[in-house]
Protein backbone atom coordinates (compact mmCIF):
# COMPACT_ATOMS: atom_id res chain seq x y z
CA UNK A 1 0.00 0.00 0.00
CA UNK A 2 1.24 3.48 -0.87
CA UNK A 3 -0.04 6.89 0.12
CA UNK A 4 0.64 10.39 -1.13
CA UNK A 5 -1.14 12.99 0.95
CA UNK A 6 -4.81 12.01 1.13
CA UNK A 7 -4.46 9.57 -1.80
CA UNK A 8 -4.00 5.86 -1.15
CA UNK A 9 -3.17 3.09 -3.63
CA UNK A 10 -3.77 -0.48 -2.46
CA UNK A 11 -3.68 -3.49 -4.76
CA UNK A 12 -4.22 -7.10 -3.86
CA UNK A 13 -3.30 -9.22 -6.81
CA UNK A 14 -3.71 -12.95 -7.16
CA UNK A 15 -1.23 -14.15 -9.77
CA UNK A 16 -1.87 -17.69 -8.58
CA UNK A 17 -5.41 -17.59 -9.97
CA UNK A 18 -5.68 -19.69 -13.09
CA UNK A 19 -8.62 -19.58 -15.50
CA UNK A 20 -9.97 -22.73 -13.83
CA UNK A 21 -9.93 -21.02 -10.43
CA UNK A 22 -11.64 -17.92 -11.82
CA UNK A 23 -14.33 -19.97 -13.59
CA UNK A 24 -14.91 -21.98 -10.40
CA UNK A 25 -15.27 -18.78 -8.38
CA UNK A 26 -17.71 -17.30 -10.88
CA UNK A 27 -19.79 -20.49 -10.92
CA UNK A 28 -19.88 -20.56 -7.13
CA UNK A 29 -21.13 -16.96 -7.06
CA UNK A 30 -23.81 -17.84 -9.64
CA UNK A 31 -24.90 -20.89 -7.61
CA UNK A 32 -25.22 -18.69 -4.52
CA UNK A 33 -27.34 -16.20 -6.52
CA UNK A 34 -24.72 -13.50 -5.97
CA UNK A 35 -24.45 -12.77 -9.71
CA UNK A 36 -26.82 -13.38 -12.63
CA UNK A 37 -26.35 -16.12 -15.22
CA UNK A 38 -26.24 -13.67 -18.15
CA UNK A 39 -23.38 -11.81 -16.48
CA UNK A 40 -21.56 -15.09 -15.84
CA UNK A 41 -21.78 -16.19 -19.46
CA UNK A 42 -20.58 -12.79 -20.71
CA UNK A 43 -17.72 -12.76 -18.20
CA UNK A 44 -16.59 -16.28 -19.08
CA UNK A 45 -16.58 -15.42 -22.79
CA UNK A 46 -14.45 -12.33 -22.14
CA UNK A 47 -12.08 -14.19 -19.81
CA UNK A 48 -11.40 -16.87 -22.42
CA UNK A 49 -9.83 -14.30 -24.72
CA UNK A 50 -8.33 -12.03 -22.05
CA UNK A 51 -4.72 -11.43 -21.23
CA UNK A 52 -3.47 -9.79 -18.04
CA UNK A 53 -3.11 -6.03 -18.45
CA UNK A 54 0.28 -5.88 -16.79
CA UNK A 55 1.45 -2.84 -18.73
CA UNK A 56 -1.67 -0.85 -17.75
CA UNK A 57 -1.15 -1.70 -14.08
CA UNK A 58 2.54 -0.90 -14.35
CA UNK A 59 1.73 2.54 -15.78
CA UNK A 60 -0.92 3.24 -13.14
CA UNK A 61 1.48 2.35 -10.33
CA UNK A 62 4.36 4.35 -11.78
CA UNK A 63 2.14 7.38 -12.34
CA UNK A 64 0.84 7.16 -8.79
CA UNK A 65 4.31 6.89 -7.33
CA UNK A 66 5.46 9.82 -9.48
CA UNK A 67 2.45 11.83 -8.23
CA UNK A 68 0.84 11.90 -11.65
CA UNK A 69 -2.68 10.69 -10.95
CA UNK A 70 -4.42 9.99 -14.26
CA UNK A 71 -7.53 8.58 -15.87
CA UNK A 72 -6.49 5.34 -17.60
CA UNK A 73 -8.51 3.91 -20.49
CA UNK A 74 -11.84 4.55 -18.70
CA UNK A 75 -11.30 1.42 -16.59
CA UNK A 76 -9.31 2.90 -13.74
CA UNK A 77 -9.97 6.34 -12.35
CA UNK A 78 -7.63 8.20 -10.06
CA UNK A 79 -8.53 11.82 -9.55
CA UNK A 80 -6.46 14.62 -8.07
CA UNK A 81 -8.44 17.60 -6.75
Amino acid sequence: MFSIGDHILAIQGHPEYTMDILFNLVERLRNQNEIESDFVEDLKARLESAEPEREVWKKICKNFLNRRLTRESSKFIMVED
